[in-house]
């Protein structure tokens, strides 16, 4: 299983990248970016970070 997880791997950050995008949610919630401390707004820097970690060769 872990291999056919390595070969899909930018695949698989960007679907993510695209589900936190689409969360209706103004800063993150559990159903986008999972448990948060309240307040902090990690939304826009866990979607950034998937991205950079999906273009990364």
């Amino acid at each position: 299983m872990s291999e056919k997880i390595f070969d899909r791997w930018d695949e698989l950050l960007r679907r993510a990248a695209d589900h936190v995008s689409a969360c209706r949610c103004a800063s993150g919630c559990p159903v986008c970016i999972g448990a948060q401390e309240a307040g902090i707004g990690m939304k826009q820097d866990v979607n950034s970070l998937l991205r950079v970690l999906a273009e990364e060769k």
